[in-house]
């Protein structure tokens, strides 16, 4: 499994230009690196993946949301205002290996060559959230702001921030 996590294309912090320096000077004491989302063959452009803006908290307010990766471990930590002061952690740090395809190689007639990552986060708008997520026991809160969702592969994850917790809500496709 450590051979796989090795394989995971992960960035610096650094590289992402629109992220708040001190978002990124907190990102790098923290020693995280940000995986990215996976694509078939090598040779594949890449779009940087898992740093996203949006209002995660309240109307309004521009937050941010970043998967860091520590030791081949990783959670979406939140930055509430943009400010290192504030951060928020999604769930336990889990091996990163829980979210890696294999990929075949066509000249290779023993197998797998390489795994890749295949999850990612994005903002979730009103539309995401009040669609197909089944909620938690309880009456749907108002949605006045945006969530976190977490796509891995078959099953998405959506992250709503509510009464000073996070409430998740579960798809499967």
């Amino acid at each position: 499994m450590e051979e796989m996590s090795k394989q995971i294309v992960r960035v610096h912090p650094s590289v992402f230009k629109k992220l708040p320096k001190t978002v990124v000077e907190e990102l790098v004491q923290r020693e995280c690196t940000i995986p990215q989302l996976g694509e078939i063959g090598r040779k594949a452009p890449r779009k940087l993946s898992n740093v996203i803006s949006g209002e995660f908290q309240k109307p309004g307010q521009v937050d941010w949301a970043v998967v860091c990766s520590i030791d081949g471990k990783s959670a979406i930590l939140v930055f509430w205002k943009g400010s290192a002061e504030e951060v928020d952690t999604i769930g336990k740090f889990s091996p990163d290996t829980n979210s890696i395809y294999p990929v075949l190689a066509r000249d290779n007639k023993t197998g797998y060559r390489y795994y890749d990552s295949y999850s990612y986060i994005l903002p979730a708008d009103k539309e995401d959230i009040e669609s197909d997520f089944n909620w938690p026991e309880g009456p749907q809160p108002p949605i006045d702001h945006q969530g976190i969702e977490k796509d891995i592969g078959k099953v998405s994850k959506i992250f709503y921030w509510y009464e000073g917790k996070w409430l998740t809500l579960h798809i499967e496709f």
